[in-house]
């Protein structure tokens, strides 16, 4: 199980820490190779999870929509 590893090592070694939308894909690459690998099985209904969603630089009725949107189910 630990011949391979899952999350990459010293990250922040060398490097300032990343933001919220770049270690998202890293975490999200960790939970790609778990399944690749069979130690995790997704949930039967698919859904995108948690994800960084950056503030609009003018907030209007478009972003509205998109935070509601969160909370409805998919068709």
């Amino acid at each position: 199980m630990y011949e391979q590893p899952v999350h990459p090592k010293n990250l922040w070694l060398n490097d300032d820490p990343l933001q919220h939308a770049d270690v998202d894909e890293i975490y999200r690459a960790n939970i790609g190779r778990l399944i690749a690998r069979g130690s995790f099985t997704p949930p039967a209904r698919a859904f995108p999870g948690a994800r960084y969603l950056p503030p609009a630089e003018s907030p209007g009725e478009a972003d509205w929509d998109q935070v509601r949107g969160l909370w409805e189910p998919d068709e």
